[in-house]
């Protein structure tokens, strides 16, 4: 505007107007990220919106593990996709998760089962909450403070204090590690957005068993009682982007 204003007077003093209007928005464009970044250092980072379904949710067959999705396996399953028996891991937080998944009925029994009620109080009592009502309030979280000590009531706080050093546990890059027993493979649910500073919804699954490129896991509250599910490595490492990480602990 200004250089083709040819001596237009009214021309030129636009030009100028949005110039200097451009000039004060980046001003407060960098003011504004200056004050983001005094009040969060992690606020303004990119964090992709991860999509629930591979895990803490009912899954459809057309989710299979050849998609590397987290197939969640029919009740009474006691076997791999290849076959395999799945034999005591050696590992005692993932074999005491399988007691449960055999006690759960091997997937038959379900949360609001009079008989199972008292188990459920057994998982509140160990992420140190009263028993809620069932088909009310999510219990994963509190299923995997019973079998792994971690002690919280929404899978976020253990993630997030991972993430930041804080329980001893080793927040991994899911491209870059390789899941073994003993770990927890972690996502989000419902609209939850990763986040390690703040509040949001996510699942973990503890992992039972890695056979060749299946892996294995076991998580509460999936299908409203314990189940298993695959994963599907790929190049040894699992490659859906819709995980946040996998958890190891020494």
């Amino acid at each position: 505007y200004y250089i083709t204003s040819a001596g237009n007077q009214a021309r030129a003093g636009n030009a100028k107007e949005i110039i200097w209007n451009a000039i004060i928005g980046l001003v407060i464009a960098f003011f504004v990220g200056i004050l983001f970044i005094t009040i969060n250092p992690d606020i303004l980072k990119f964090s992709p919106k991860f999509n629930s379904k591979i895990i803490g949710a009912n899954l459809t067959t057309s989710d299979l593990i050849s998609n590397s999705i987290g197939e969640v396996q029919p009740a009474g399953t006691s076997t791999t996709p290849t076959g395999e028996a799945i034999t005591p891991s050696g590992n005692a937080m993932a074999d005491k998760a399988m007691a449960e998944y055999n006690y759960w009925g091997k997937g038959s029994k379900k949360e609001c089962d009079a008989s199972m009620r008292s188990r459920i109080t057994d998982y509140w009592a160990s992420a140190g909450f009263p028993y809620r009502k069932c088909d009310k309030v999510a219990w994963s979280a509190a299923f995997i403070s019973y079998v792994t000590g971690l002690k919280a009531a929404g899978h976020w706080q253990y993630i997030n204090d991972a993430y930041h050093h804080k329980n001893g546990w080793t927040f991994n890059d899911i491209h870059k590690y390789t899941p073994k027993v003993g770990d927890l493979i972690c996502g989000t649910r419902g609209d939850g957005v990763f986040n390690p500073n703040k509040q949001y919804q996510g699942h973990c699954d503890i992992v039972y068993s890695v056979k060749g490129n299946i892996v294995t896991t076991v998580g509460g509250n999936v299908g409203d009682t314990v189940r298993l599910k695959h994963f599907k490595l790929v190049g040894g490492h699992l490659k859906n982007s819709n995980l946040i990480t996998v958890l190891s602990h020494p």
